[in-house]
This record gives structure tokens, C-alpha cells and sequence, in this order.
């Protein structure tokens, strides 16, 4: 079944917190192929931002952002997986 070619993870999860949530998913696809980008809360303390992205995150919006905030940084994100994939095919 076909993979979406990017996720947007509202950070305020009930159950995980953003990087669990990142971790577990990166362990059932591969990596270069699933770019996730965190939706958060404004965070004074970066730490659950670095974790989150040192779990595999591809990048964070903070709220609130605007329309053109999102669409950048969805277009970015899905070039990049798409230019992975590619490479990985060709090696």
C-alpha cells in the first residue's frame, strides 16, 4: 500500500509525547521516505523540540502560524523525501 509522502503531527498527543510518538513511527518505515513535521504549542524550553527532532522529525511549526508558514514548509519537506527516494532507488 502506498505511503503518505509527508505527516502533520499536531504535537498534543493524549497518549505519547512528540518524540514516542516520532520514535515509533520511524521504527515501521523507513526514515528518508516519511518526513514528519511537529505542529506545537509556542515552547520556551527547547528541549522537547530537540528531542523531538533528534528522534527524526523533519521540522516544527510553532502556534499559531499562518497558511504560507505551513505550505513552505510542507513543500520543502515532501521535495526532500521525494529527491531520497529517488536517490535510494538509483543506488
Amino acid at each position: 500500500s502506498e505511503l503518505p509522502e509527508i505527516i502533520i503531527l499536531d504535537g498534543t498527543l493524549p497518549d505519547y509525547t512528540p518524540t514516542e510518538f516520532v520514535t515509533t513511527l520511524k521504527s515501521w518505515v523507513e526514515p528518508a521516505h516519511m518526513p514528519i513535521i511537529l505542529v506545537l504549542v509556542h515552547e520556551l524550553d527547547i528541549v522537547p523540540i530537540m528531542r523531538a527532532k533528534r528522534a527524526g522529525a523533519a521540522g516544527y511549526l510553532l502556534k499559531p502560524f499562518d497558511r504560507q508558514s505551513l505550505t513552505t514548509r510542507f513543500h520543502e519537506q515532501v521535495e526532500k523525501a521525494v529527491q531520497a527516494r529517488q536517490a535510494s532507488r538509483a543506488a
